[in-house]
Parts: structure tokens; C-alpha cells; sequence
């Protein structure tokens, strides 16, 4: 019988782990749990990125409406907020990232055309 002792690593701000670290710290710049993550959706649609703390300000004080304008209706900021608040309400119940993210691309593909 063989045995092989191996690395296994591990996210700095959520549970995602891996045996490449590579992959893992790619995962870190983009994680939504990061606070300076960098957004990758907001990179392909063309926008400028909003602050974190911003966007979780806007989530505090206007709810989900207020999010969704103040970051441009990308749905990985508003995820990212949602995420990093310190509020635990049921203010976003109803919000679908799934769908809000198709529907965000879908409206970017339409303007590539």
C-alpha cells in the first residue's frame, strides 16, 4: 500500500479549498466574500467597479433597489455586499442572483451584436 501526503489550500475569506494553489488564489481575487475582491463580471461588462463599503452602505440604508443602482445592477457586487453586511434581514428574500446574472448578461450579449 502506498500513502502520499499532499497541500491541500484553503480560501482567506470563505469555505472554498482546493489542492492547487493556483486556483485557490485566482478564487481569492475574485471571491464575493473578499472585501477588495476584484469583480470579473463588472471587467467584461466595460464598468468600473464600485467600493465594497460603499455598496454595502447603499445596501444598509436604501435595501436592494439602492444596491442594485449604486452597483450598476452587476449582480456579483450586489452578491458581494449582500454577503459582507452586517445586516442579516430578509431584506434581499426574492433577489435570484441566478437570474439576475442572466438577465445581466443576456442584456451585454444583446448590445455585442
Amino acid at each position: 500500500m502506498k500513502t502520499k501526503k499532499v497541500f491541500r489550500y484553503y480560501c482567506d475569506f470563505c469555505e472554498k479549498s482546493g489542492c492547487n494553489s493556483g486556483h485557490v488564489k485566482s478564487h481569492e481575487r475574485k471571491c464575493c466574500r473578499n472585501p477588495n475582491r476584484v469583480c470579473g463580471v463588472c471587467i467584461d461588462a466595460g464598468l468600473v467597479q464600485k467600493s465594497i463599503t460603499d455598496l454595502v452602505i447603499a445596501w444598509s440604508a436604501l435595501g436592494l433597489k439602492g444596491l442594485e443602482d449604486a452597483a450598476d445592477r452587476c449582480p456579483a457586487c450586489m452578491l458581494s455586499a449582500i454577503l459582507q453586511s452586517a445586516e442579516k434581514d430578509d431584506l434581499w428574500v426574492g433577489w435570484d442572483y441566478k437570474e439576475a446574472m442572466d438577465s445581466f448578461m443576456g442584456e451585454l450579449r444583446s448590445f455585442d451584436v
